[in-house]
């Protein structure tokens, strides 16, 4: 799309009807040259605190937009969308924002349409994104646990989800969310993505968001291969599953991740660069739950009736909630040169690639594109038993490092060649 202006110089055309004929006609001919048409695209251009489009004054006044900056050598504005609940937006960047509340109309619904046909992916970074918790879990280090795990992780209270047709669409999500973010194939061409939150009557909940939608052509290497829900780039990066905060420094006992969880992460692989290698960000010694670090799915591989130790779990022990990862092994073998054509499935409370493993450990890849894939199902494995003393079933959240807290890891790529 552009955008057009019809610009006049300092000329006045009343002073040829005063000329003589021969003089009157050059005077003429240099009067409507004075006359130009400005035409530039709608791009994407950066406002004071929030992007937009460029667009002319007028138009972004009549489409509903408010100008910030100049863009185009100052001949448009830079024009920002900030929609409320309800609102639709059909621009290449867009933002969807609601003030803290604590009672709110629900469905809160936007309604996402796409730019042009060439839009193949949809970006929603949330700037900010705070909702109800799901059902949390308790990390019990001396206790029993609690016979809740039907209900741990889920959205009951509040929930966010984008739908699209012909397409994926989002898992659902709750709970603090601020620097997440999600990608959506854009689906059917010239149809629109909806984004819904729905509020629950619970009063005593601070409610807002503020997120960034960004719309990528077919092509665009920044809006990451199809179906990758979450994608990042740099050799070295943090990343974690939903609800896990991003700034937290301690991993405290009542951390959850959220229930029916499946999409894929896609890390770009770095020029140069031919291995990464997780490891949790969040190491144990400084928490508040005793040796808590930031990784814990499902039961633990020796957390069974009988034996209380919090151990590392893979492959055939991961079924309900695990990371999948491509060629995942540790970093001697990932680094020899044969590839390892198995996926690798982590769980338990280290991440680590064997079963029983009592620490966490870089689990490594050269398997490209980089990726993995995170899923939970609907129920966290939990029990106290009749007398309310022992331990007879395996409980995801019994012992620190707990298997309901989900996960924080950093991965960190190495350069081709690396031996060691």
């Amino acid at each position: 799309m552009y955008s057009k202006i019809f610009i006049i110089f300092g000329v006045s055309i009343a002073l040829v009807a005063c000329d003589q004929a021969p003089e009157k006609e050059a005077r003429v001919k240099r009067a409507f040259q004075a006359f130009q048409f400005i035409k530039f695209p709608n791009d994407a251009c950066s406002g004071g605190t929030r992007n937009g489009t460029c667009f002319t004054a007028e138009e972004c006044t009549t489409k509903g937009g408010s100008g910030s900056g100049t863009c185009a050598n100052g001949y448009g504005v830079c024009c920002v969308f900030a929609l409320s609940c309800g609102g639709s937006t059909s621009y290449n960047v867009s933002y969807l924002v609601q003030g803290a509340v604590n009672k709110l109309n629900s469905p809160c619904q936007y309604t996402i349409c796409q730019s042009n046909p060439a839009v193949c992916r949809i970006r929603f970074d949330f700037k900010a994104f705070s909702i109800a918790s799901p059902n949390l879990a308790q990390v019990d280090e001396v206790g029993i646990g609690t016979d809740v795990g039907s209900g741990i992780g889920n959205c009951v209270v509040d929930s966010f989800a984008i739908t699209t047709p012909g397409s994926k669409g989002s898992p659902v999500i709750c709970g603090s969310n601020d620097g997440q973010h999600m990608i959506i194939d854009a689906g059917v061409k010239g149809t629109c993505l909806t984004a819904t939150f729905l509020i629950g009557q619970v009063t005593t909940v601070a409610r807002n968001w503020d997120i960034k939608v960004t719309q990528y052509d077919c092509g665009d290497i920044n809006g990451g291969p199809a179906g990758c829900l979450q994608y990042f780039t740099g050799v070295s990066q943090s990343f974690a599953s939903y609800n896990f905060p991003l700034a937290a420094t301690k991993v405290t006992s009542t951390f959850t991740h959220l229930a029916n969880q499946q999409y894929d992460i896609c890390i770009r692989r770095e020029s140069g660069f031919c291995f990464i290698c997780y490891l949790p960000t969040l190491t144990p010694g400084v928490n508040t739950v005793i040796n808590q670090n930031s990784f814990g799915l499902s039961v633990t591989d020796g957390n069974i009736a009988g034996d209380t130790d919090a151990l590392s779990n893979a492959n055939a022990g991961c079924s309900t909630d695990y990371l999948a990862i491509p060629g995942g092994n540790d970093r001697a073998r990932t680094l020899q040169t044969f590839r390892i054509p198995t996926v690798l499935r982590v769980c338990g409370r280290h991440l680590n690639i064997n079963n029983g493993a009592a620490e966490s450990v870089s689990v490594c890849s050269r398997s490209a594109p980089f990726k993995l894939t995170f899923v939970t199902n609907n129920i966290e494995l939990a029990f106290m038993s009749t007398d309310g003393t022992s331990k007879t079933a395996e409980i995801e959240n019994f012992e620190a490092p707990g298997g309901s807290i989900g996960f924080q890891l950093t991965y960190t790529q190495l350069r081709c060649g690396t031996t060691a």
